[in-house]
């Protein structure tokens, strides 16, 4: 029994890397995210439940102790204070909907994972988890070539030619991993250089060797700077460990190198300054009619409002801050003014482009520092064991074997460098976070023959071990079954979503009907049900059935209800409760002030969102305030002076009031400063 277990957290741990960045389908809401999300639920219970199995046949509990035990153990700490006190904790346990990744259930998974890791896992077993990782990028990769030269161009709206992101979901994820796995591809290949010069060798080095450079042209491919930068901090570092511990080979690192620039300069780079002999691309081109300049904000501009706020964010409370996975709803009130001014103003920013300063907001400083205290005591440890023990030892023995063990702590620890430089720009995904975790493990695993453990005992009676086994067992298959239930759920949310966007609204209510009954306790759900129940009711009222429209719009403020009961602080669900009830203002006009409270109840917790002040503007006109409108609409202008459509409903509201001047003034205004060729504009001014 204990042999049947091992082997099946082994080969759990093989999926977990072979198959989790390629997952994805087209039948979810999220389609990477969710998918790889889900899987590493699922893995984690397969491994806890046969290692809780496997402790009770042995009848003894053996956790390996680690060097990061305690960090580790305080950073989850953080995270549960956070989510005790969150002030969305239906997000803070399972996170934001539509990333997944972050909450504490996630959270709960990568330590089982990585103590399950450091427990039961050998050299042998990590060396072929790095093979398993390779050939799982190999895969990755040439998706992302095949996208390149338009293989599925035509089934996404993003620019997918342009910047890859193949089973990853956005360029930049997709070149963090790449950045993970080429130092493994470079270590494998310098581990298998012989000096016996035999054919078998030469194979598998070039085999590395080509890997590494298709890797390299992927990342390329992504045009992401984050992760342009983070793998060549990460190669220099590994080539002047690696050219002293392989001295004899160490020309390989010119070589490499060498490479590596010459692509570069036939590809380019993300950064224009470096690409002077670079051929053409779509970003050097001049811009055109369609393109025109200063259209898109610099990301490196945008990054720095977003950090700006972030940073105000974790000033207000700076102790164990908002809750996992709550950013999105607070970064809305520290959001800088001159966000609006950019080409993402009206996106919303669930993360904070930078993994550190996201947990600081989200659980204060308390989870910061020990989040960056996993990180410190990660590299001191490896600092230690690597450079001064291992080092030492390997100058003098350059044996094939030995090569192999030492080059390859070495790459890993270079692939977790990478993250945690690619993080320092954006923000853990699935599967970045999965190798932040699982690295350090596979590194002590390579480094530390002997480890020292801690042991519970388990009741020695045979039908108390037979009962415990069942109950673990029939307890994995409740939770496998939940897992399941959840990816049916989203995929009748996401069913609910297209068929209400295409106007079968039948067909929506009967998908999102079914996603409640799977999983009640989402809001998101609820809050898109009450937006289909909204329009069974302006249909029934259109057909004079006045009882029905009644119990439809009564159902579709209470789905509202519960959504925000949940979520008092999520502004997508005000914004979804102001479209409700407009939509049955349709039906009843006192209507419009439960909308008109809704959107100001979101500006409430976006003071300088342009966008959602613009709509309070609307429905303050709508409602017969025209002078309550003008000064919000005002407002709008002064947080976005750019804003056309604010402009052009100042100048109908002051057309209502019969000030001429002031709507000619707004007009003008528009022409002047926003849109001179604007021809809306002009035809309203020659009518006047």
């Amino acid at each position: 029994m204990p042999n049947v277990c091992t082997r099946i957290i082994t080969g759990a741990f093989y999926c977990l890397a072979f198959f989790t960045p390629l997952l994805l389908t087209k039948y979810n809401s999220e389609l990477f995210e969710f998918n790889k999300m889900l899987f590493v639920y699922g893995v984690t219970v397969i491994i806890a439940a046969a290692w809780l199995a496997k402790s009770i046949t042995e009848k003894k509990f053996t956790l390996r102790h680690t060097p990061l035990d305690i960090p580790l153990l305080l950073f989850f700490l953080s995270q549960i204070i956070s989510t005790v006190y969150s002030i969305d904790p239906h997000m803070s346990v399972w996170g934001y909907y539509g990333r997944f990744n972050g909450g504490l259930i996630s959270i709960v998974c990568y330590l089982i994972l990585y103590s399950a890791a450091v427990t039961h896992l050998s050299k042998k077993h990590v060396q072929t988890m790095v093979t398993a990782t390779i050939a799982s990028a190999t895969l990755v990769a040439l998706y992302a070539v095949g996208q390149r030269f338009g293989i599925d161009d035509h089934l996404w709206v993003q620019d997918v030619k342009n910047r890859v992101f193949s089973t990853l979901g956005q360029p930049n994820w997709l070149a963090a991993y790449m950045a993970i796995v080429i130092p493994l591809t470079l270590a494998s290949g310098l581990a298998s250089i012989s000096d016996r010069h035999d054919r078998k060798s030469y194979v598998k080095t070039g085999v590395y060797a080509c890997l590494s450079v298709l890797f390299y042209v992927v990342l390329l491919f992504t045009k992401s700077r984050s992760g342009f930068v983070g793998f060549w901090i990460v190669n220099v570092f590994f080539w002047l460990i690696a050219g002293y511990v392989a001295n004899r080979k160490k020309n390989m690192a010119l070589i490499v190198n060498v490479f590596f620039v010459l692509i570069t300069v036939l590809i380019g780079s993300p950064f224009p300054q470096l690409n002077r002999f670079a051929p053409e691309t779509i970003e050097q081109q001049p811009p055109t009619e369609q393109t025109p300049a200063l259209l898109i904000t610099d990301s490196g501009d945008i990054r720095k409002i977003v950090w700006k706020g972030s940073i105000d964010a974790i000033k207000s409370n700076p102790v164990i801050g908002y809750g996992p996975e709550t950013f999105a709803w607070v970064y809305y009130r520290f959001r800088p003014a001159e966000h609006n001014t950019t080409s993402e103003w009206d996106f919303l920013y669930n993360k904070a482009h930078n993994e550190y300063l996201n947990y600081g907001v989200t659980s204060g400083l308390f989870g910061l520092g020990t989040y960056v205290l996993v990180i410190g005591v990660g590299i001191g440890w490896f600092v230690k064991q690597e450079l001064f023990l291992f080092l030492k030892r390997f100058k003098i023995e350059h044996n094939k074997n030995q090569l192999e063990i030492t080059l390859l702590p070495l790459a890993l620890f270079s692939s977790w460098l990478s993250i945690l430089i690619t993080n320092f720009f954006g923000f853990s995904v699935v599967v970045t976070n999965l190798y932040f975790f699982l690295i350090p493990a596979y590194v002590y695993i390579l480094l530390v023959d002997t480890r020292r453990t801690y042991t519970v005992g388990f009741p020695s009676t045979r039908y108390v071990q037979q009962a415990l086994t069942a109950v673990s067992v029939m307890t994995a298959i409740y939770i496998l079954s939940g897992t399941v239930t959840y990816w049916m759920a989203d995929y009748h949310y996401n069913r609910g979503t297209i068929y209400k966007s295409s106007g079968n609204q039948q067909a929506a209510f009967d998908h999102l009907t079914d996603a409640i009954r799977l999983r009640p306790v989402e809001p998101t759900y609820h809050a898109e049900l009450s937006e289909s129940l909204a329009t069974f009711s302006v249909a029934a009222f259109e057909q004079n059935d006045a009882s029905s429209s009644a119990a439809f719009a009564q159902s579709a403020i209470d789905e509202s209800d519960t959504a925000l009961r949940s979520s008092p602080y999520s502004i997508s669900l005000w914004k979804s409760r102001t479209r409700m009830f407009y939509t049955l203002s349709q039906t009843d006009e006192t209507y419009l002030a439960n909308a008109l409270i809704s959107i100001q109840t979101a500006a409430n917790l976006a003071p300088t969102d342009a966008k959602i002040r613009y709509n309070t503007g609307l429905l303050q006109n709508a409602t017969g305030d025209n002078d309550t409108a003008i000064a919000t609409m005002l407002k709008t202008v002064e947080l976005k002076p750019n804003y056309r459509d604010a402009a052009w409903a100042l100048a109908l509201f002051y057309e209502e009031k019969n000030d001429i001047p002031s709507r000619d003034m707004w007009l003008k205004y528009i022409l002047e400063k926003i849109n001179s060729a604007d021809q809306e504009v002009k035809n309203k001014l020659e009518q006047i």
